[in-house]
């Protein structure tokens, strides 16, 4: 009996500590979209023709433009070989400043609706200043948009291989719930400015639905595929096609690669609506 005890011990932790690998390796940030820090990243502002009304160049990959509330500025990501920090771009001086966070590999924040503070991703959690968010367990999660009365905050979740999900959480109780009621691949939630309306790519389509979710039958948007859903100031409903468009209420505005120039190239994710109407994008210049 003591040697079937001993065996039953080992055999528990032996459990035990292959369950914490895996907890481990879920938990790691994903590698670096960019490796090579010579990379050079334009900052363009564009309006609704494709015309190039202004731009910056900065060295480095920096990604994931968001818009401050008031906006006067955007928070992006810088990413390096295996590490990444927040940096704050004020629209009036041109100058970009690192957002000092005192976490690991932070990167892709978002604005809260009062722009006192934001959400943020560090090793696959959910942080909000220097607190944790309870957010789905063993999983990689990344913070998409928080909802203009404050109560929720979208988020991409990804257990492993599986399909990203999405999910909503009360930042205040940390109560979770899926967006969908459906499976399939899902990421890339936008509140509407109202807030009753959310969009998403769910099955590499564009989605709107209302809001509060879950929901079964969602409204599809784009026709053969697309991503990137963002809204403008005005409620209109902005979205990359699968043939590189930008879309506005369903109609092409521009091709991208038109005005990228050949040595710049557009990454998913890279691109918001500022409040005069214009786009800003971020285009990676290559080696």
């Amino acid at each position: 009996m003591t040697r079937y005890r001993a065996i039953f011990a080992i055999g528990f932790a032996l459990a035990a500590a292959v369950g914490a690998l895996g907890y481990k390796i879920v938990r790691t940030a994903p590698a670096p979209i960019e490796s090579d820090r010579k990379t050079w990243t334009r900052l363009a502002w564009i309006d609704r023709s494709g015309s190039l009304t202004d731009s910056i160049d900065l060295p480095g990959h920096y990604t994931a433009p968001r818009l401050s509330p008031d906006g006067r500025s955007a928070v992006l990501t810088r990413i390096e070989p295996g590490a990444s920090e927040i940096y704050s771009l004020s629209f009036a001086t041109r100058q970009l400043t690192p957002v000092s966070v005192n976490r690991p590999q932070p990167r892709f924040p978002v604005w809260s609706p009062d722009g006192r503070q934001f959400v943020y991703s560090s090793n696959g959690e959910l942080i909000v200043q220097s607190r944790v968010l309870p957010a789905r367990p063993f999983s990689r999660n990344v913070p998409e948009d928080w909802s203009s009365d404050g109560r929720w905050i979208a988020f991409t979740a990804q257990i492993g291989d599986k399909p990203n999900e999405l999910y909503v959480i009360d930042p205040d109780t940390g109560s979770s719930a899926p967006l969908l009621k459906s499976q399939g691949e899902a990421s890339e939630a936008r509140f509407s400015p109202d807030g009753r309306q959310i969009a998403f790519v769910w099955n590499r389509n564009v989605y709107v639905a209302k809001f509060p979710l879950p929901t079964a039958d969602p409204l599809r948007m784009s026709d053969q595929g697309g991503h990137s859903p963002a809204w403008g100031p005005n409620g209109e409903l902005f979205y990359i096609s699968a043939g590189g468009d930008l879309m506005a209420s369903n109609r092409p505005l521009f091709r991208i690669a038109a005005v990228s120039r050949p040595e710049y190239q557009y990454r998913y994710g890279g691109y918001c609506v500022v409040k005069d109407g214009r786009l800003l994008f971020t285009f990676l210049k290559q080696p």
